[in-house]
C-alpha cells in the first residue's frame, strides 16, 4: 500500500510542478525563463564541455579496447604454440 501511496504523491507532485511552470511572468512561462537561463548560463556552456569532453574519452576508450582485444592471442593459437 505504501508503495501505492508514493506513486499517487509522486504523480500529483508531477502534477503540480508543471502546471507551476506554466504560469506567466512578464509574459513568458516560467518553463521558458528557465529553459532561456540554462541556455544563457555559464553552468550549462560548461556542461556542454564537459559532455563533449566525455564523449570523446569514451570514443578513445573503446578504440583502445578494441586494440587491445585485437592484439591479444588467441586461446587456441597458444595452446597450438605450446604443442610444438
Amino acid at each position: 500500500m505504501s508503495e501505492m501511496f508514493a506513486a499517487i504523491k509522486t504523480v500529483l507532485f508531477s502534477v503540480l510542478f508543471l502546471m507551476v511552470l506554466q504560469m506567466k511572468w512578464d509574459g513568458e512561462t516560467l518553463e521558458t525563463h528557465s529553459r532561456n537561463w540554462i541556455y544563457r548560463s555559464q553552468a550549462g556552456e560548461q556542461l556542454q564541455h564537459v559532455a563533449s569532453g566525455l564523449v570523446k574519452a569514451s570514443r578513445e576508450g573503446w578504440e583502445w579496447l578494441q586494440d587491445q582485444i585485437a592484439s591479444a592471442p588467441r586461446p587456441l593459437e597458444r595452446d597450438r604454440d605450446a604443442r610444438r
